[in-house]
């Protein structure tokens, strides 16, 4: 069966290229060609500032200026710079693209994972089906992100979502507040499935290294809190640890790493722990078996709470700041979580080919 992937492919997050990459590989194995299907992204509802942002143009190169270097040195407008060119060689050398637009040449388009549902930049009208020309279309975890009814109806997209689900021959959930959504716009319960990135089999890592560290994972904008850098730094003077900023530009770690999706497994593998505050930096640290602490934002707090207790890992949140210590000095039992998601890879692999056979 010929299967396109729409999900959010053209972005800077190691995350977003986990899980499809993920996704292909689960239906490549089990016999299947996939194309990953490009769109032009939706920005409508954010400002100026903000489209910038999400932008890799060298027309944009005065903003990157402005919001990297002038903000934290130089070195991190060449990090931005060459993080990009490692994404982009790593979606080059790993997945074959297709406009969504002739997705008629394909059996089944999969719409998910991620917030493929948010509508927190715009409306991404083929996410919810529209223009898809394929002869069935299937969601597998897409997640809503922060959007919620109230939202949908305050932007006037109820109608329009509503009728693009109605497209599909099977929908299911990342987490509970996306299937709210979906089974109060449509009116059916639809299945909770877990993230691509816990349905693959990564290959196991070895814990090797002739240094030890830390990993510090998140975005750019976050982790500005001089009370949370100076938990951070303090804990990995009392480990004996030094700090690597991994896909971003941290310049208050001893070390910012620049890698593909797959090579920061491997470096989470080799860490001592992994402080994070999203949603894939968890599922990274799962995979890689490495002891964790997860600060819970404001704006990802469905998807992440969704997370932290499907995978049986609520101890790992932390609070505040001075949790950090606690959380970290709590052993975390790897085999009761393996034994967890093998329970939601199960769920997960049988809605999938389900769907398929549909």
């Amino acid at each position: 069966m010929k299967i396109g992937i729409l999900t959010h492919y053209n972005v800077s997050s190691h995350g977003a290229l986990l899980q499809m990459y993920a996704l292909q590989e689960v239906l490549k194995e089990w016999g299947h060609d996939v194309f990953i299907l490009t769109y032009s992204r939706n920005m409508d509802f954010v400002d100026e500032e903000t489209r910038k942002r999400f932008s890799g143009s060298l027309s944009n190169i005065p903003y990157y200026i402005k919001c990297y270097m002038k903000a934290n040195g130089v070195g991190c407008l060449f990090y931005q710079r060459k993080k990009q060119r490692v994404l982009a060689d790593f979606r080059n050398s790993n997945f074959e693209m297709l406009p969504y637009t002739e997705s008629g040449k394909l059996d089944c388009v999969v719409v998910g994972a991620d917030e493929v549902f948010s509508l927190e930049n715009g409306v991404n009208i083929m996410m919810f089906g529209h223009g898809i020309t394929a002869s069935k279309i299937i969601a597998y975890a897409p997640s809503c992100g922060q959007t919620d009814i109230e939202r949908i109806d305050r932007f006037g997209c109820r109608e329009l979502i509503r009728e693009g689900l109605n497209k599909f021959c099977a929908l299911s959930a990342r987490d509970l507040g996306t299937k709210k959504v979906i089974d109060t716009l449509i009116g059916k319960n639809v299945p909770v499935v877990c993230d691509p990135a816990l349905l693959y089999k990564f290959q196991k890592q070895t814990h090797k290294t002739h240094k030890k560290y830390i990993v510090v994972y998140s975005y750019q904008s976050n982790f500005k809190d001089k009370e949370r850098i100076d938990s951070i730094k303090a804990y990995a003077k009392t480990t004996n640890c030094a700090l690597y900023s991994v896909g971003v530009y941290y310049k208050w770690c001893d070390r910012q790493i620049n890698c593909d999706p797959l090579k920061m497994i491997s470096i989470f593998a080799q860490a001592e722990a992994v402080i994070t505050d999203t949603f894939h930096g968890t599922i990274a640290a799962y995979i890689a078996h490495t002891p964790m602490a997860v600060f819970v934002r404001e704006d990802n707090n469905v998807k992440l709470e969704h997370l932290l207790s499907i995978i049986g890992i609520e101890d790992r949140r932390c609070s505040d700041p001075q949790s950090l210590l606690t959380v970290l000095n709590r052993d975390i039992d790897f085999t009761f979580v393996d034994e967890k998601v093998e329970q939601l890879r199960k769920v997960g692999i049988d809605y999938l080919k389900a769907a398929l056979e549909k």
